[in-house]
Formats: structure tokens, sequence, C-alpha cells
């Protein structure tokens, strides 16, 4: 098996809407069964709620692979008794917790990558944890874009992007957000 194929990725981003920059604070990106990842679903959740964190959204690739994701994450969830994710509205809302990712099927993957990332990443407003678990794969990844063999780190970072930018958040939210983050910066964030 090749070790760049078929990963699972998982990741953490906060958007900046004053300035446009997107922070990746957190990564997951292993070859695993779909019950490991649903667990670092949670785990990765869990983990940014204790330390303060807003989450708005939990975003799933919405292809029909990974439809399976949202009722395994509901289940888990509520056995585990995060209940922020266990909850299944009625009639699903922009405003849910748990979002798919809209796909166009007629887009390659790197085009997508490209619209969703590229600039941000040519403008400097992605910014990357220095200490980033998996930075490895991240630097690699983008260093070989577009030829990478694997891009399934940037995919999970751009679709996060779709899901930040089409979210209209109050004013207040996002300056709770910055405050927390400044405040857990020393101990959890380096920038390079």
């Amino acid at each position: 098996d090749d070790p760049q194929s078929c990963r699972s990725a998982v990741g953490f981003l906060a958007e900046d809407t004053t300035t446009g920059s997107l922070l990746k604070l957190d990564l997951w990106a292993k070859q695993e069964k779909p019950e490991q990842v649903v667990q670092a679903i949670i785990d990765m959740y869990e983990k940014w709620r204790k330390l303060g964190v807003p989450i708005v959204h939990v975003g799933i690739e919405g292809v029909a692979g990974q439809k399976y994701v949202e009722p395994a994450i509901r289940s888990a969830a509520a056995l585990r008794g995060v209940w922020q994710l266990a909850y299944r509205p009625m009639k699903p809302r922009p405003t849910d917790l748990i979002q798919f990712y809209k796909t166009d099927a007629k887009l390659k993957k790197q085009d997508r990558i490209a619209g969703l990332i590229g600039w941000r990443i040519n403008s400097g407003l992605l910014y990357v944890r220095a200490d980033l678990p998996e930075r490895n794969l991240f630097d690699a990844e983008t260093r070989r874009f577009p030829n990478a063999k694997s891009t399934d780190v940037l995919d999970e970072t751009a679709y996060a992007e779709q899901l930040c930018s089409r979210n209209v958040r109050k004013e207040a939210e996002c300056e709770e957000i910055r405050e927390v983050l400044k405040t857990k910066r020393d101990k959890y964030v380096g920038w390079l």
C-alpha cells in the first residue's frame, strides 16, 4: 500500500473575517477505518470546544462515499455524550452544525483546491500553526501542488474554506474567536 494514497483528513480551521485570513489550527490525516475517522472528528471537536473556541460548522465532503459519516458521527457522539454533534434537526438548515460541502463533479480536484485556497496561499492569508500535527504532510502537498501524489490535506482545507466563506457570522462572534485564539496563542499556536 502506498502511504500517500486514500488518506482521510480531518482539520480544524478558523476564519478571521476582518482580515480574510484562514487559520489552520489542527490536522489529523491517516489511512484508517471509518470508525477511527469518526472518532478523530469527535475528538477534534471536543478539544477545540473545551478550549473555548466557538464552532460554527463541522463539514463533511458531500459525495456518496462520505455520506455514511454523518449518521456515524451523530451515533458515536451520542454514545460519548457530545450532544451538540448528536443533535439531528428535522429539516436541514444553513445554520446546522453538521454541513455537507458542495461538490462540482465537473471540476477537477486540483482546480477546486486552487480556486478555493490558492488565492489565500498566494496572498499570505492562510496561516498554519508551526507545531501543527501532520505539518509535514501539509507542507509537502503545498510544495508539490498540483503534481503531488496525494492532495487529501489540501482538499480538506479547501472544503473547509468553502464553509467558512459562505458562513455569515455576527461580528461579536468573530471577536470572541479572536480573543480565545489570542489568549491561547502562546500555549497552542506558533505561526510561521
